[in-house]
């Protein structure tokens, strides 16, 4: 079939023609080559004195050239192609059914191989003659002959229709081409060679893809493998022994089900970074489980102790601020959250104290020092959440204890409540700097 080939390469240096898509080349049936970059002729099978010629596979050695040549000239290849030479193009793009290309590999290093440009070819065929020591060969393709990627081939054995992306021993793979380059990529090769011959079909060959009899497994221990993906929804089953259950189903003992898990959280938190995000059911130390609202009617005692109150020389009078602010972290359940005291203590291990009110703010206050009488900015005055107003105390022989009980909401700008406590009479100072103890019970909203 005379043709004009339109795939060769032109080295004028060594003066050699190689056409690419051909896998070999008979001078008798090579008819002409013309440069018609040059409008010279290079060789002409009628006549010998233009050059002689040498072939080695489907590369064309001249003996000389007319001179002016270049290896980006264009040429006009005339040749008598046959199947048995490879590739065979009916117009010189589109291969025939017939049209093949082989092309061989060896190697005994780690590299890639046999990289060929298979755009006019839709099948593959892969053996490996030989394989290295610890040789994996992994089957890749590419569109723009730099990015690879991996492309799965069948073994010419296999009658499952499972496919694979490397070969590791001497064997034969086959498979459609996905893309317009291929290679194969040779890795972890200590020793020896890893050879063979990837041949590209122009006609299409089938995979199975049903009516495989595959071998039942034998009773016993059998692994079947993991399994990386199910393309389609799984119907569980609704009876006794399946793990699904209908809707409205009457339960019976003995039911097959999967178990819930928890996750324990001593502290109530959503545990997922956004709104939307699916959670988990929580449950607390205690193996409760956290339900409704964040804290929905569930109570904490919450203690604190004072700090910095005066010890000695200088007594309080009525309107004294009694010690530091006290700080009562997790009044609430969320950042920002309500809820509301409903009784509250008052221990005076020093055994001075009167009645006392306990001021209360959403966020923290700048109030007036310890045994100074109590002061805030406006700006903190906005922040009072309530005041516990504690009558006077119960007295034993070592200490005193207030008492105070009632409804009082408040909210937090974060998750901890503050108070201030001042004495509402005249009294010595204390014991120790931690005499008084302040308990509020909170329920949680």
């Amino acid at each position: 079939m005379k043709q004009v080939v339109k795939n060769y390469t032109f080295n004028t240096s060594t003066r050699v023609i190689t056409l690419t898509d051909l896998t070999s080349v008979s001078l008798d049936r090579l008819a002409l080559i013309v440069n018609t970059t040059t409008n010279k002729i290079l060789w002409n099978l009628a006549d010998a004195t233009v050059a002689t010629a040498t072939v080695s596979t489907n590369a064309i050695t001249l003996s000389a050239l007319p001179g002016g040549d270049n290896n980006a000239d264009k040429l006009a290849i005339f040749y008598d192609a046959q199947p048995t030479d490879g590739a065979v193009f009916t117009d010189g793009q589109t291969p025939t059914s017939s049209a093949f290309l082989s092309v061989s590999f060896s190697t005994t290093t780690a590299q890639a191989v046999a990289t060929t440009d298979a755009g006019l070819y839709s099948w593959v065929s892969v053996h490996l003659t030989s394989s290295g020591t610890s040789s994996t060969v992994t089957f890749q393709a590419s569109n723009d002959n730099s990015n690879w990627t991996n492309a799965p081939l069948l073994q010419s054995t296999s009658t499952n229709g499972v496919v694979a992306t490397t070969a590791t021993s001497a064997f034969l793979f086959h498979g459609p081409l996905p893309g317009r380059y291929f290679r194969l990529n040779v890795t972890g090769i200590s020793a020896g060679t890893t050879a063979g011959v990837v041949t590209f079909f122009a006609n299409a060959h089938t995979l199975p893809t049903s009516g495989v009899t595959v071998a039942a497994l034998p009773t016993g221990s059998n692994t079947i493998g993991a399994i990386s993906s199910i393309g389609t929804s799984v119907t569980p089953g609704t009876a006794a022994a399946n793990l699904g259950k209908a809707e409205d189903a009457a339960h019976a003992s003995g039911d097959t089900g999967v178990m819930t898990l928890a996750v324990r959280r001593d502290t109530p938190v959503h545990g997922t970074s956004t709104d939307g995000d699916y959670a988990t059911i929580n449950v607390g130390a205690s193996g409760e489980q956290w339900v409704g609202i964040v804290g929905h009617n569930s109570t904490a005692e919450i203690t604190v102790a004072s700090t910095g109150l005066t010890t000695a020389t200088t007594a309080y009078v009525a309107g004294d601020v009694l010690g530091a602010e006290m700080s009562f972290t997790n009044a609430v359940r969320t950042s920002g959250g309500r809820a509301a005291i409903e009784g509250a203590v008052l221990v005076d291990k020093a055994a001075v104290i009167g009645a006392v009110d306990l001021f209360l703010f959403r966020a923290a206050s700048t109030p007036a020092a310890d045994n100074a009488a109590n002061s805030w900015a406006d700006a903190d005055m906005l922040n009072c959440v309530g005041v516990v107003s504690f009558p006077g105390p119960y007295p034993s022989a070592l200490n005193r204890v207030a008492m105070w009980q009632g409804a009082q909401p408040f909210g937090c700008a974060a998750t901890t409540l503050f108070g201030v406590l001042v004495t509402r009479s005249d009294h010595t100072f204390f014991g120790a700097a931690g005499d008084l103890q302040v308990k509020l019970f909170v329920r949680y909203e």
